[in-house]
């Protein structure tokens, strides 16, 4: 069977307050349009298929005419919730789409796994996805409330990668040896490529940190008895390294501009049971792109004549800007939606403000390196500053 992996369509979502659902409308025709043409069998959107809990009406008519639109080509769809879809909202939706023969697990219920598997039976193959929605946080509070108050968040972040594991373990374990096995989720994999959208303050990637800990799963964890795993919640389209094929589809459109150089791609998996599953790539073109401009103000103005299309973001690097810098460039440039400076005095703040997040022990290896200290020492210098500063602590508590 052929099964085109998609995910992260976040219908909806606005680019600094620009509707973007014209972009998403043909993004999404072109991704019905490549499901035919490529002739698959099954479609998996891995989680976030809109970008809040309650999507606008637009959202929604463009969702469910998508959903139509595929579903007459007989193609089968399994969807589920990532961390930005209401899992009540996706189990409502679930009562009509189930009626059109579209599958949707909209949530995990560990006592009744059964429900987390879904059976597709075409061409003389029997296919099963094993599905795992979004499991935020405080997932281990609520199964195990004694347990999880008495562990360090260091343990508890721990144990979420386990619990994942056994999960993951559990409901493999549950497929038909002979079918194909699909295995997919909204989840972090530790080793994925995550690129930071602080500029955007997008939380769309959550890669659940808590007190430095982090809530994800290690790719040594998956399971390897499968065919494919379709993976949902990284904005950049990845395979990550393991004994059988694991990727991320990525978002569908480049949702901000530490986005702007991804190529955006839906993969197609050739599995049958017993074989070796072929991975095929193909690129999206549907949409306006991201580009970050970074230069003088007489630089960006120059680079500007040839990027028409794109929506820019301009970063000035002039240390005395022009007077009404951001005016004369919003006249000039109309497709500009964002400006800023980063030159040499604000660049000093940042990494002040980068130093007050360190620890002691990352200030004071800072400092050897800014003094040039003896690199042969530092590790002794390190360990001696360390067991000094633990004690001073120490006493400072007691």
């Amino acid at each position: 069977m052929k099964i085109l992996h998609t995910s992260d369509w976040h219908i909806g979502k606005k680019l600094k307050g620009i509707d973007r659902i014209s972009e998403f409308q043909e993004v999404l025709n072109e991704i019905t349009e490549i499901a035919i043409n490529e002739k698959v069998d099954c479609i998996i959107i891995a989680g976030d298929i809109f970008d809040s809990y309650s999507p606008s009406t637009e959202a929604e008519k463009l969702f469910y005419k998508t959903m139509t639109e595929i579903n007459r080509h007989n193609i089968d769809i399994v969807l589920f919730p990532g961390n930005h879809d209401s899992p009540k909202k996706i189990e409502a939706m679930s009562i009509p789409l189930n009626e059109f023969g579209i599958h949707v697990v909209h949530e995990t219920n560990f006592d009744e796994l059964e429900n987390n598997i879904i059976t597709i039976e075409k061409n003389n193959e029997t296919l099963q996805i094993a599905v795992v929605p979004w499991l935020n946080e405080n997932t281990l509070a609520k199964i195990n409330p004694s347990k999880a108050i008495e562990q360090s968040r260091q343990e508890t972040g721990q144990m979420y990668g386990a619990l994942l594991e056994e999960l993951f373990t559990e409901l493999v374990n549950k497929l038909d040896s002979n079918a194909i096995r699909i295995l997919t989720s909204h989840v972090l994999i530790n080793e994925a490529i995550v690129r930071d959208a602080d500029q955007e303050n997008d939380i769309s990637e959550r890669r659940l940190s808590l007190d430095k800990v982090t809530y994800g799963v290690k790719s040594s964890q998956l399971p390897k008895q499968i065919n494919y795993t379709a993976l949902g919640h990284i904005h950049k389209p990845q395979e990550i390294m393991h004994d059988t094929p694991v990727h991320y589809a990525g978002s569908i459109l480049q949702f901000s501009f530490a986005e702007a150089e991804q190529q955006k791609v839906v993969y197609i998996a050739d599995c049958h049971a017993g074989e070796k599953t072929t991975v095929k790539t193909v690129n999206l073109t549907k949409g306006k792109m991201l580009k970050e401009l970074i230069g003088t103000y007489d630089d960006v103005l120059e680079q500007a004549s040839n990027y028409k299309s794109e929506y820019l973001k301009i970063t000035l690097t002039d240390e005395m800007p022009p007077k009404n810098y951001r005016t004369m460039l919003e006249a000039q440039i109309p497709n500009v939606i964002d400006i800023r400076i980063r030159n040499q005095n604000i660049q000093r703040v940042i990494e002040q403000d980068v130093r007050k997040q360190l620890s002691e022990l990352e200030l004071y290896k800072n400092w050897l390196h800014d003094t040039r200290s003896d690199t042969k020492l530092e590790k002794k210098k390190l360990a001696i500053f360390k067991q000094l500063f633990e004690e001073v602590k120490s006493n400072e508590t007691n």
